[in-house]
């Protein structure tokens, strides 16, 4: 066949990219700008070039832009006559599956190796902690999971002995390691950080490898860590045909390990490196386009490149200010209904952005009282999160101490050493029966204190507001430390606890009975619960993390919290480097949207139960006035209730 036939249809600038075969190459690809289909094209164009298809490695990060490769290139390459597949594509964990299968003997595992989750992995962690008998507050499990993954990523040393936190997780992840032999299985960081290890101590072994692959390709170049590129650096250092595709102003996950000066860094580690520009974007329009530009050139670490795109202007950037963060989600789900009922848009062509899973709180509930359909991608709804159900069987059983199902659920969180014994004994009802049965059971000082504590709490639910029962409940469960708040995951579900504190806070003036105030809050959140099961086969509005549309794109986004603390996060605030991550996470949120954006912001949140008065962001100021169509909006009430809206 005519391998020119694979270039019909491509731009200039894809085209370059598909015809640069040999030697090093870096293509940097704005957003919506034909990345996949550059990449797919230019390895069909390697086989039709006669390049053996065998020689051909294709790495991404997730198994679904895997399957989406894969396919592109079957379908491509039996499109234009030809039979063979490539070598080799697959995610960076089923290439380093793939080499530890085959070189499994190096590890003392055979090649029918288990593959331990993270789950699995904390198990054998706590089963350590608990071997040496050391404090869980002091060294959480999760914590010192997270500290190996880290090490095992090249994120961390582990050799600052004059750390006690980091010689203790020395000792663990050396019972850890010997544990993973004995069960015959490596954990997920063992898949990337194994081979490259054994390829650094085996050249004769890298050298084999070396032969199979002469041509790598490496999607999402911005996303990879050091270890990964520790890998693919050897593999590809012998021919240095290594292509690789990415856009650093999209690189926004360090916090997994991710190091976006590695993209930056490709022609320094590659000399003679030849470089592709993708800046057509076929998604947006071009007001959208020229406010992301605007935004991402204040960032000083970037490669320089401007989008744009063929379409029209569009209609202007819809910026809203809101009160508070009711307001604001009233608002939001209110103007999505309008779109609708004047067929300006379908509730499926529509997602709304939040820079934290905690922001989804008020946009579910606003969604729920306009009776609207939702889904949340990525993430899992509010009142269905673990800390959140966690945190409302305790103050359901304090209301009803009959709930066994709820007594169940918190016995052991957290953890107090009572089992299905304990929880047994609890459920008899005759004080008599109960009191002798605890006489008999081995850890009856550890039921005694569990019972005086729910009493404790009984009593704050009839005597304090919501907001500070919910602050005692935290703070005597030690709750914080046990979220594990030393990693990423346990912030983010801090952060829903806080929020949950939000929520209570507007029940407590709805009456003088303290008790009832909270039995009105638990039934909403019910309520909420038993609505979502309403709308559970109809798609409707997407709700979904910044972070978690990255790859997706929609004819509407609204973009909420862009505030001084939200987007950009509090964390962010005090390093330039974590600063310009944030916003790169805002020029990831504005490019999601094809035809029209809104951005909303409020002027206070309540954070913990208590008013925070918040600016707006600092990116919102770097969109240009003439894009910007600003409104001030008062009150935006047609589905939500007056007392729903109303701060006490």
């Amino acid at each position: 066949m005519d391998k020119n036939e694979l270039l019909k249809g491509l731009n200039a600038s894809q085209r370059n990219a598909v015809e640069t075969i040999g030697g090093p190459l870096l293509v940097v690809a704005g957003a919506g700008s034909g990345k996949t289909k550059t990449l797919t094209h230019r390895i069909a164009y390697l086989i039709a070039s006669g390049v053996d298809p065998s020689s051909i490695l294709a790495v991404t990060f997730t198994n679904k832009a895997a399957k989406e490769m894969k396919t592109r290139v079957q379908t491509l390459i039996a499109a234009h006559g030809l039979v063979t597949a490539p070598g080799f594509i697959g995610t960076f964990h089923s290439l380093g599956a793939k080499l530890l299968r085959e070189e499994a003997m190096y590890f003392k595992r055979t090649p029918y190796f288990s593959i331990s989750d993270k789950s699995d992995s904390l198990s054998l962690i706590k089963s350590i902690t608990k071997e040496l008998n050391l404090d869980k507050e002091k060294f959480p499990p999760q914590a010192i999971l997270a500290a190996i993954g880290l090490r095992k990523n090249g994120q961390s040393k582990g050799n600052n002995e004059h750390n006690f936190f980091e010689s203790i997780v020395s000792n663990i992840q050396a019972k850890y390691e010997d544990l993973l032999i004995t069960n015959n299985a490596f954990d997920f960081d063992d898949l990337i950080m194994k081979p490259a290890t054994l390829f650094a101590e085996n050249p004769e072994l890298l050298r084999k490898y070396q032969a199979r692959w002469h041509y790598i390709l490496i999607d999402e170049y911005q996303d990879i860590n050091p270890v990964q590129y520790s890998l693919m650096k050897q593999l590809a250092e012998h021919h240095r045909n290594i292509c690789a595709v990415g856009d650093d102003a999209q690189s926004i996950y360090s916090w997994r390990g991710a190091d976006f000066t590695i993209f930056l860094d490709f022609e320094r580690d590659w000399p003679g490196a030849s470089l592709v520009l993708l800046e057509e974007n076929y998604r947006s329009t071009q007001t959208i386009l020229t406010a992301a530009n605007a935004v991402i050139a204040h960032n000083s670490l970037k490669k320089d490149k401007n989008l744009f795109t063929r379409k029209e202007a569009g209609p202007p950037i819809y910026v809203i200010e809101a009160d508070n963060d009711i307001q604001e989600a009233a608002i939001c789900i209110d103007t999505i209904a309008g779109l609708a009922k004047n067929n300006l848009s379908t509730l499926e062509q529509v997602a709304v952005l939040y820079r934290t899973n905690a922001q989804s709180r008020v946009l579910e509930e606003a969604c729920i009282r306009a009776r609207l359909p939702y889904q949340m991608v990525g993430g899992t709804k509010f009142y269905d999160r673990k800390e959140i159900k966690d945190l409302l069987a305790y103050l359901t059983l304090a209301i009803n101490p009959n709930d066994t199902i709820s007594l169940e659920r918190i016995i052991n969180v957290p953890a107090r050493g009572l089992g299905k014994e304990a929880v047994n004994i609890l459920r008899i009802r005759d004080t008599h029966e109960r009191e002798e049965a605890l006489g008999r059971y081995r850890n009856k000082k550890s039921v005694a204190a569990f019972l005086e504590f729910i009493h404790t709490l009984q009593e704050k639910m009839r005597e304090l507001p919501l907001v500070q029962v919910l602050r005692f409940l935290t703070h005597e469960l030690k709750f914080q430390e046990y979220l594990s708040t030393k990693t990423e995951e346990g912030i983010k579900r801090w952060e829903n606890v806080q929020e949950l504190v939000n929520a209570a806070s507007h029940y407590d003036t709805r009456s003088t009975n303290r008790l009832e105030n909270g039995v009105a809050f638990l039934e909403t959140a019910n309520l909420y619960q038993d609505a979502d099961a309403l709308h559970e086969h109809a798609r409707g509005i997407t709700l979904m993390t910044i972070h978690a549309a990255k790859g997706l794109e929609f004819e509407t986004v609204f973009l909420v919290g862009l505030e001084e603390g939200i987007l950009p996060h509090e964390r962010s605030l005090t390093e330039e480097s974590a600063l310009e991550e944030e916003r790169r996470l805002a020029y990831v949120a504005l490019t999601r949207a094809k035809k029209t954006l809104y951005i909303l912001f409020a002027r206070s949140r309540k954070v913990f139960g208590s008013f925070k008065m918040n600016l707006p962001s600092r990116f919102l100021a770097e969109i240009p006035d003439t894009l910007v169509e600003y409104t001030n909006a008062t009150s935006a009430k047609t589905y939500i209730d007056e007392d729903f809206i109303e701060y006490n």
